[in-house]
């Protein structure tokens, strides 16, 4: 028995999966192949991953505090590190334990990352630049829990932060991280942990 965190489904093959479990790596499923999920493809924590909409060679992984690789042989191997943080257990870490990183359906060379900052590339991980007004996306310092990108825009994002040293927030761009708004209204100051994009 093992808790799944994060899960991801191929765009074009339902046979295609990953999977990032408590404490048991990134999992990969590939019911084609085998009708169990293999194990241990990406160490520690497995965190969020994705894989590409447009080609499932290309597919995402990570592990605690916002650590991603990248993989261009269907996830059978990990090999490039496109963010590395430290993730220490005695705390003082720069991003949440599931620190959230999203690909964008409609320009895949666009990626959205989050941790005390939030972090854009434009090249499929290649390098990241820090987007948004300050150091610490959210004023209070709190972590970025969730975004969503839409599918039919790679600059129209939404993103959640913590209520750890401060009241929660939700921030609506749709201009790829020049200007934000604060569009939490009167939604309850929890721990919004996941997003949807209609």
């Amino acid at each position: 028995t093992t808790q799944f965190y994060i899960g991801s489904v191929s765009a074009t093959n339902p046979n295609i999966g990953l999977g990032g479990l408590q404490d048991n790596f990134t999992n990969q499923f590939q019911g084609n192949v085998n009708n169990y999920w293999s194990l241990g493809h990406l160490g520690g924590d497995g965190s969020y991953n994705a894989i590409d909409p447009t080609d499932d060679n290309v597919q995402y992984g990570s592990y605690q505090y916002l650590n991603v690789f990248k993989s261009y042989d269907q996830g059978q191997s990990f090999s490039q590190n496109i963010i590395n943080n430290p993730a220490s257990a005695f705390g003082n870490n720069v991003a949440a334990f599931l620190a959230p990183f999203v690909v964008a359906p409609s320009n895949t060379n666009v990626i959205y990352a989050g941790s005390q900052e939030l972090s854009k590339s434009t090249d499929q991980g290649g390098s990241f630049s820090v987007i948004g007004n300050s150091i610490n996306f959210d004023p209070d310092g709190n972590f970025i829990l969730a975004l969503a990108v839409s599918h039919q825009n790679e600059d129209t994002l939404y993103i959640a932060t913590a209520p750890d040293f401060g009241p929660m927030k939700v921030y609506r761009t749709g201009d790829g991280g020049t200007t934000f708004t604060q569009i939490n209204g009167t939604l309850p100051n929890r721990f919004h942990r996941r997003m949807a994009v209609n």
